[in-house]
């Protein structure tokens, strides 16, 4: 076996090959420009893949001896130079990897072609093509091999992330379709009063006090009582016949209805909670208003169509033009629902818009189990949604979950789920 036998060594690495008999770097086959030392320095870290290679022995190999050179900054240049051609990155290495203050490593995997084992397996196979095919077959397979470790290596890391995302799913669905969230339920229930003639709307609540109308023959009059339940005591206000129909956000002000007979529309007014002179909101009667969560808006209804206005009675537009009663704010403010009577249907429906009056749409439509219903109202911090379905005096409470859950699915999703049954002269 002669000196070109040994020389004719081909290392292979990533998409690059090194030809050690032709003393060229290429890159996909294309030649790649390498100066004499980076090529050293290379050939040097392929004979030891996976093992550190010192700057010692680096020195040693480039520079003889009596060669004077400053070695740290040309050993620097050499191997920036060297990564460069490779494409490679000292902060996030592909190739080489700096072992600070002692040397470098090649940490890429490695196949060589050794031209002296295809020689020797020629002379000591003979003339034996077949046999010489299966030598040089198993040399050029450890490039192969090399490819197929790093498959399976990337398949591995694959599957290890795909096992817990499996699990993850496995439990959401068995939580999701067997443990459902249960219907919201009524707990509890406490009579306020005691009078026998309240109306059934409005009655608003400023936290510690539940305020509602009663009557009294041609008479109109608002009413107070602990929210805890008690005495029961009239609101003296500046009117023959008025109603409470808000309180404000801020728990100052009333907005007050006033007629002069009961079935006309209310005049309209500010009222502060402590008493004195009622403000007039605009020039608007109305039938029902209400504040807007952030107390800088009021909506309400007047002569068959839904208005808006800033809370000082200015800026008043329409929003919905549609006949309804029993407004209400989303407790975000973003939404406004509001009930509707049907006189042909004889049945009662719960309408939703936005805020500023578009998107306008009915709450359930085409639903059987949520027909004739009013008088909607939000709970728990806008989470639940509780409305009243069908005619006095057989009223029934429900509960609509408002919030949604990834994890766990609803026994009704679509449809109202009742929370009680039939509740007789629940507003009375």
């Amino acid at each position: 076996m002669g000196p070109a036998a040994e020389s004719r060594r081909v290392y292979r690495f990533g998409v690059f090959e090194l030809d050690l008999a032709n003393r060229e770097l290429l890159r996909r086959g294309a030649p790649v420009r390498l100066q004499d030392q980076p090529f050293r320095v290379l050939c040097m870290l392929l004979e030891k893949p996976g093992e550190a290679v010192t700057r010692d022995a680096l020195r040693q190999a480039l520079w003889p001896s009596n060669t004077y050179v400053e070695f740290d900054g040309s050993l620097n240049a050499a191997l920036k130079r060297l990564r460069f051609a490779l494409g490679d990155s000292a902060r996030n290495p592909t190739f080489i990897v700096t072992l600070p203050k002692y040397g470098y490593r090649f940490i890429a995997p490695v196949a060589m072609e050794d031209g002296a084992a295809n020689a020797l397996s020629a002379e000591e196979t003979g003339s034996d093509p077949e046999a010489a095919a299966v030598t040089t077959s198993a040399v050029l397979g450890n490039g192969r091999a090399a490819d197929l470790s790093v498959r399976i290596s990337r398949r591995r890391a694959w599957a290890h992330l795909f096992v817990p995302c499996a699990a993850v799913i496995a439990v959401h669905q068995i939580v999701y379709w067997f443990f459902p969230l249960p219907a919201p339920r009524m707990i509890n229930r406490m009579r306020l009063t005691h009078v026998g003639n309240v109306q059934p709307s409005p009655i608003v609540s400023d936290g510690s006090h539940i305020f509602f109308c009663a009557r009294r023959g041609a008479r109109y009059f608002p009413m107070q009582t602990s929210i805890n339940g008690g005495e029961t005591t009239e609101i003296k206000t500046p009117f023959e016949t008025s109603r409470i129909l808000d309180v404000s956000p801020d728990r100052t002000k009333f907005l007050l209805g006033s007629a002069e007979r009961i079935g006309d529309e209310n005049i309209l007014w500010v009222w502060p909670v402590q008493g004195g002179a009622p403000r007039r909101f605009g020039d608007v009667t109305c039938t029902d208003a209400i504040w807007s969560p952030d107390g800088r808006r009021v909506v309400f209804v007047s002569k068959g169509t839904i208005y808006g206005a800033n809370s000082d009675g200015s800026g008043i537009r329409a929003l919905i033009h549609k006949q309804g009663y029993a407004l209400r704010w989303s407790v975000d403010g973003r939404k406004i629902r509001f009930s509707r009577w049907d006189p042909f249907l004889q049945v009662h429906s719960m309408w939703e818009a936005e805020a500023d009056g578009t998107d306008l749409r009915q709450l359930f439509p085409g639903d059987e189990k949520a027909v004739d219903i009013y008088a909607g109202f939000w709970l728990a911090g806008g989470k639940y949604f509780g409305f009243l379905k069908g005619t006095q005096p057989h009223h029934q409470l429900w509960m609509r979950r408002e919030w949604h859950s990834l994890w766990r699915r609803y026994r009704c999703r679509a449809e109202a789920e009742r929370c009680s049954d039939r509740i007789r002269g629940i507003l009375a």
